[in-house]
């Protein structure tokens, strides 16, 4: 058996205000390319397919226009909402797009009667049982459990199951009958840990506060293969078959380094360990960070072809005149400009005996550490008019 797996597609994603569009359309062509060249039985979506809930209409174009040349290569399709996604919105029409092979999970199991969306594919082997598990928080599965009968336990164990995402999750897999002597793989949208062990984040993710969306790995771990969305840098969670593939592109400069991949995984009989491959996936546009001194960058890059998604840090002591000018004319794509230097870097720690020191004074201070001088009258002037009107804006006296 054989599928690929990506996720967190993130279509209509923009990067420092740009649009993406393009480079998705170029990256999800390469995906369909890529079916075409391999001819995996399956495709899996783990979630994340729009960043916004409410997609604009030509991400659902896009989107739209991927699904069907997927549809058109003959592969089963299947895909889940994760945390980004609209679950109704992505659950519409799920049931007429199951008979052209295309398998939509948006909507999580919400009563004891709802249970989780399967997909039995077969080979020379035997079944394999795709399990679809759309992002799950503990208050939407809530409803599954308030019937006792549905996990024959008391109303007190019934709460325990929706205390956590971690509990939820353990719950809802083991309400399933699994068999797990067959094949079975599980497609789920989750922030997955190793015991203490977090995986390697990305700016370009929501973070929760105090990790309150861990789900322990011990819940997937009985499956033969785990096919994960929610984190965006490729990479396994405590054992070689429980992954995340990561997204199709570079979301934010910190991902500058990371080699994104379409993961194409074979199963053989149950026992064996699934073969994943990396598919490389080339951009339209790289993302790259340029640092150094402003003269330098401009001597080396004037003369290039810079049309990837720059950031360039500053290193110079003194401030450029119309940098950003300067550099857009070298980078037409570029994203961002700042600097680290000397005064960047200072860090001071002081603490104020006096509770009473006024804005301004603590604005003036300010401007002398980073300016390295006093400010000038007109520049007091300035501040204090900002100050005030600041104040009155905001009730302050």
């Amino acid at each position: 058996m054989r599928f690929f797996h990506m996720s967190d597609l993130h279509i209509g994603k923009q990067l420092h205000e740009r649009s993406l569009l393009d480079d998705q359309r170029y990256v999800l062509t390469r995906v369909v390319e890529y079916v075409r060249e391999y001819s995996p039985d399956a495709v899996i979506i783990a979630g994340d397919v729009y960043d916004k809930s409410l997609p604009s209409a030509e991400a659902v174009t896009v989107f739209d226009d991927f699904i069907v040349n997927l549809a058109d290569t003959g592969t089963t399709v299947m895909l889940i909402s994760g945390n980004h996604d609209s679950a109704e919105r992505l659950n519409y029409g799920s049931r007429i797009f199951t008979k052209s092979n295309i398998h939509v999970a948006g909507m999580p199991p919400r009563n004891s009667g709802d249970h989780l969306k399967s997909v039995v594919l077969k080979d020379e082997y035997g079944e394999v049982t795709f399990w679809l598990m759309p992002f799950i928080k503990p208050g939407y599965v809530k409803g599954i459990f308030a019937d006792e009968n549905a996990v024959g336990a008391s109303t007190d164990a019934v709460g325990d199951c929706c205390s956590s995402y971690d509990s939820a999750v353990h719950a809802v897999i083991a309400r399933e009958n699994i068999d797990y002597s067959e094949r079975n793989v599980i497609v789920s949208h989750q922030f997955y840990t190793n015991g203490q062990t977090q995986p390697s984040r990305t700016d370009s993710e929501t973070i929760s506060v105090g990790g309150i969306d861990n789900v322990d790995v011990s819940a997937v771990k009985d499956f033969d293969y785990a096919a994960l969305g929610h984190i965006h840098r490729g990479q396994k969670v405590g054992y070689d078959y429980v992954r995340y593939c990561g997204t199709m592109l570079k979301y934010s400069v910190s991902e500058r380094e990371d080699n994104k991949a379409l993961l194409m995984v074979d199963m053989k009989e149950k026992g064996k360990p699934a073969e994943i491959t990396e598919l490389k996936l080339d951009a339209l546009h790289d993302v790259r960070l340029i640092k150094g001194k402003f003269d330098e960058i401009v001597r080396q890059y004037s003369d290039k072809n810079t049309n990837d998604y720059v950031s360039v840090v500053l290193t110079d002591e003194n401030e450029v005149y119309n940098a950003r000018q300067t550099l857009i004319d070298i980078f037409p794509n570029l994203l961002s400009v700042s600097v680290d230097n000397s005064r960047t870097n200072r860090e001071y720690v002081e603490e104020y005996d006096d509770v009473n020191v006024s804005l301004d004074e603590l604005f003036a201070e300010f401007f002398r550490r980073m300016q390295g001088r006093d400010m000038s009258d007109d520049e007091r002037r300035a501040m204090e008019d900002v100050i005030n009107i600041s104040c009155r804006q905001w009730g302050w006296n």
